[in-house]
């Protein structure tokens, strides 16, 4: 028995001895996972040029693979986070006070879990799910719980910066394969979207949309602090390339989104410099000419200006054609705040309006994250899901005066997805992207090995 006893023990002490930066280097090794995943993609989708191909696979691969393969990486780190506290004696109760944030998350994944319970596990777990969204509920779970925890043991600058020179390659390959694919994909069976839509490898304008929502902010904040003079180069061309993939994806969401997020760049800034800082201010003028010039070649830009012009018309003046705003978005929204009125504590449960009969939303999901959450889980669910990431951002402003550039840029990536994400909603080959970047915008003070 005490044999036994010293060997649980010294299984605990060489867990627990792991270092920060071995944990760190760990977290790294996930994140690279998924983003190579992405280049993978895009190879293979330019050689066999079906949408079929980069909607139906790209699905496959994510749910079978890639985001399994993260969750058992991060199950990994929590063991030996934990058998580190537990080997220190660190309190939950030190924990909670250094880390917060981890109160309102685990209370968003439990009601999250209690909600579908009481909608009904059975199909929840049954790998229920819609296709080109190619999402289930286990896979909205591990965001939280494994994802967004692998994102913020991501801890050391040089890892995070790897991370996104990484992510600026692959953006730069995806709107070369955006081209490629361009107007050369009409075979498709399982997907029914316009032939002619720039949308790379994700089958679908609007996920596209979400991606380049991402990926324009870390590339301009990248221009800003990178170090390496040739990287600033790099980082100034994705920055580019991307934005006029943007312009010709045609998505106003994401054009509204990586809008303000390149606006909340400059203004952060001079937050904590307190001063202008003209290479983020150069940011504004490029993105507005790479936004505009092609989309005035294509014609999308007058045409989704005088769309958004008429829609935010309608909604003002109360016009019966109001419901169509937004491409029946305000429809959409309108419909699911009445089924939240009436479902407020939990929901109408996962893909409810998908698997109800009772519900009736056009499109199934509202085509807004908050709400969205709001609709399946219930109104504690949607407020603890944007006090969760708003927390993030406080967080980041208390403790501006130890932020790195690297762990910036991964914040004002997840700012730019989640002002989109008022406008779409979350699918497969996105939204782990997301939970990436704002667990690695978590600031964390040197030394700190709570958690």
């Amino acid at each position: 028995m005490e044999t036994e006893t010293n060997n649980k023990k010294n299984i605990l002490e060489k867990l627990g001895s792991v270092s920060e930066t071995a944990v760190s280097r760990l977290a790294t090794i996930a994140v690279t996972i998924a983003l190579i995943f992405q280049a993978v993609m895009a190879m293979l989708a330019m050689l066999i040029k079906t949408t079929d191909f980069s909607l139906a696979w790209h699905m496959l691969f994510t749910q079978s693979y890639i985001l399994p393969v993260i969750c058992i990486i991060s199950f990994i780190i929590y063991i030996l986070v934990f058998s580190r506290a537990k080997i220190e004696n660190a309190s939950l109760k030190l924990m909670i006070r250094k880390n917060p944030l981890i109160i309102v998350f685990s209370l968003l994944v439990i009601m999250m879990f209690i909600s579908q319970a009481y909608n009904g596990l059975g199909y929840a777990f049954g790998e229920y799910f819609i296709m080109q969204l190619g999402e289930t509920f286990d896979m909205e779970l591990s965001y939280f719980i494994f994802v967004l925890f692998c994102g913020t043991q991501v801890k050391l600058e040089k890892h995070k910066t790897f991370l996104l020179r990484v992510h600026l390659l692959v953006s730069m390959l995806l709107v070369v394969a955006g081209f490629v694919l361009w107007k050369n994909v009409f075979d498709f069976e399982l997907v029914h979207i316009r032939p002619d839509g720039f949308v790379s490898i994700f089958g679908n304008t609007n996920y596209y949309g979400y991606y380049l929502a991402i990926s324009i902010p870390l590339a301009g904040s990248e221009f800003i602090y990178e170090k390496q003079k040739s990287w600033k180069i790099v980082a100034i061309i994705a920055f580019a390339a991307n934005t006029v993939a943007l312009s010709l994806n045609d998505t106003m969401g994401s054009w509204i989104g990586a809008a303000f997020a390149v606006i909340f760049i400059a203004v952060v800034h001079y937050i904590i410099e307190k001063k202008i800082n003209w290479k983020a201010i150069i940011l504004i003028p490029v993105f507005i000419i790479c936004l505009v010039i092609p989309g005035l070649f294509t014609g999308m830009f007058e045409k989704n200006v005088t769309s958004l012009a008429s829609d935010v018309g309608k909604i003002v003046s109360g016009d019966e054609n109001a419901g169509n705003a937004g491409s029946k978005r305000w429809a959409e929204w309108n419909a699911s705040l009445e089924y939240i009125n009436e479902n407020k504590l939990f929901g109408v449960g996962f893909e409810g309006a998908a698997y109800r009969d009772d519900v009736m939303i056009y499109n199934f999901r509202p085509h807004n994250e908050f709400i969205e959450y709001t609709l399946f889980y219930g109104i504690p669910v949607g407020i603890l899901y944007f006090a969760g990431c708003l927390g993030v951002f406080i967080r980041a402003l208390k403790k501006k005066e130890i932020m790195d550039g690297a762990t910036l840029a991964c914040l004002t990536a997840a700012f730019g997805y989640l002002v989109s994400s008022f406008f779409g909603v979350t699918v497969f080959s996105i939204a782990m992207y997301f939970f990436m970047f704002l667990g690695m915008g978590y600031v964390r003070e040197k030394n700190d090995k709570t958690l």
